[in-house]
């Protein structure tokens, strides 16, 4: 493998070669003029030679001295000689120069990539700073510093979800095996006893498999294949029909005020994002409260559906971090209702699946408003 050339090198060479070109042309014009005027020069003192004017002939070889073919061609052959060595010094100092003042203006370059190198996971927030006014190289800087807070950021989330779904899934297998210990410790079981310990062990794995299972939906790709055209009205309307008796139970009014909006997607994932967005707008909402969704064409002819609730509502300093997966913004109130804290999280890699966006914010009733566009 071929060890590579460093932007100096190729920068001296370049400047070297356009140096060279530049000289090899400005010798060849010079030799070419000076050898024409010296044959100028010759023929003159020949024709000056033949004239039958004796004072003329005087005058002549006064001004222009005798010269033999000899000495000429010495005179020229010196003077190409010359020119060359000069043409060959100028290259070279040329050359020289261009590799000293190039690697000056590399040393800031030089100087980023040794930062770089001395970065690790845990100082990828820490930016790198560079000793140079120049614009390339700010604007390189500035990006890579995005880049490794982007990429410090994506670690952070990974270490906390990570933690959080070992902790989501050791807390429902802890449980199992306590109820199994305790069962095996004794003698002989009544009904009720392997009744309530089935019941038991149902509910966990009822809870194992709806965290696998939307741990799974958060990370598979979507096939594209299976989009078709959806009319979004009747999608939601499908999902209210299924979660009217749970909204009865609150006394919560569902409302829908929806155009005709006519969306290509898959048809079970845009039911599972409308699905947890009103569920969430029920659950977190007062008594007698109300979930409205609206659904339009934006002036970018793209579908914005607004879900607003008039619930309690989530603090400014959460907003931000809703989205990502196990966080709650009342864990011991979505620990009662059986959540894990994937639901929005789920939202948003299906709603990305669609180039889409999802953005919170509170709604005009005092509750929250989810805006879906895509």
């Amino acid at each position: 493998m071929h060890r590579p050339i460093s932007i100096q090198w190729k920068l001296t060479l370049i400047s070297a070669l356009l140096i060279a070109l530049t000289c090899v042309g400005l010798t060849m014009a010079v030799n070419i003029s000076a050898f024409h005027m010296a044959d100028t020069i010759e023929a003159q003192k020949i024709s000056a030679a033949r004239q039958e004017d004796g004072l003329a002939q005087m005058e002549t070889a006064t001004m222009v001295p005798a010269m033999t073919v000899e000495n000429f061609l010495g005179i020229k052959l010196s003077f190409g000689r010359k020119s060359i060595g000069y043409m060959v010094l100028a290259i070279l100092l040329g050359s020289g120069l261009t590799y000293y003042a190039t690697g000056k203006a590399m040393k800031p370059l030089k100087e980023l990539t040794e930062n770089v190198q001395g970065i690790t996971i845990d100082t990828l927030s820490q930016p790198i700073t560079v000793n140079d006014n120049s614009a390339e190289l700010m604007e390189l800087s500035a990006s890579f510093n995005d880049m490794a807070h982007r990429l410090d950021h994506a670690y952070m989330l990974q270490k906390r979800f990570s933690a959080d779904a070992a902790h989501e899934l050791r807390t429902p297998l802890a449980v199992l095996q306590t109820k199994i210990d305790v069962f095996q410790k004794g003698n002989s079981h009544t009904k009720e006893e392997y009744d309530a310990l089935i019941s038991t062990l149902q509910k966990q794995i009822l809870r194992l498999k709806h965290l696998s299972q939307s741990l799974l939906e958060m990370t598979v790709v979507e096939d594209r294949s299976e989009w078709a055209e959806i009319e979004l009205k009747e999608l939601i309307e499908d999902v209210m029909l299924e979660l009217t008796p749970v909204a009865q139970k609150k006394h919560i009014a569902l409302k829908l005020k929806c155009e005709d909006c006519p969306v290509r997607g898959n048809v079970d994932q845009l039911y599972r994002v409308f699905y947890n967005l009103i569920e969430n707008g029920i659950k977190y909402n007062r008594e007698n409260g109300a979930v409205t969704i609206t659904a339009q064409k934006t002036r970018e002819h793209k579908t914005q559906v607004m879900i607003s609730d008039t619930g309690v509502g989530i603090p400014d300093h959460m907003k931000p971090h809703i989205f990502e997966p196990f966080y709650r913004v009342d864990k011991s109130r979505s620990r009662q209702m059986g959540g894990a804290g994937l639901g929005l999280a789920m939202v948003e890699s299906l709603v990305k699946q669609h180039n889409g966006t999802i953005r919170v914010s509170d709604s005009p009733d005092g509750g929250t408003c989810f805006t879906v566009v895509w």
